[in-house]
């Protein structure tokens, strides 16, 4: 699936993929549970994207702001990428990846339309 944004910019490229899309449950429960302080991370980064989405991506914004929004995000899509990969299939950090993904999208499309 394609970006939104692709359509009217076709040279536009994303440093996150898009969609991204994975079962985070195995037969209703988690593969791998988190210890104390990787909830703390992921608390933590959920709290993060919260700040930069009511900072930069709200009912005043600037495409400045949007664009640094976007390239945290990218940020911590690889960090949180890389947590997933060494922790295992866990609904938390599944949910943080969806959500950093959906968020970049998001902020993406609205640089591009106010471009």
């Amino acid at each position: 699936m394609q970006c939104a944004c692709e359509n009217r910019y076709p040279h536009h490229h994303h440093p996150i993929p898009y969609p991204h899309r994975v079962d985070a449950i195995a037969n209703g429960r988690d593969v791998a549970p988190l210890m104390r302080q990787t909830q703390a991370w992921v608390t933590a980064r959920r709290a993060e994207l919260q700040h930069l989405m009511w900072q930069h991506c709200g009912i005043v914004r600037s495409r400045h702001g949007m664009k640094e929004a976007f390239w945290k995000m990218a940020t911590m899509y690889v960090e949180t990428k890389a947590v997933c990969e060494s922790m295992g299939v866990n609904t938390q950090l599944q949910e943080l990846l969806n959500l950093v993904c959906v968020c970049a999208e998001g902020v993406c499309v609205c640089v591009c339309i106010c471009a």
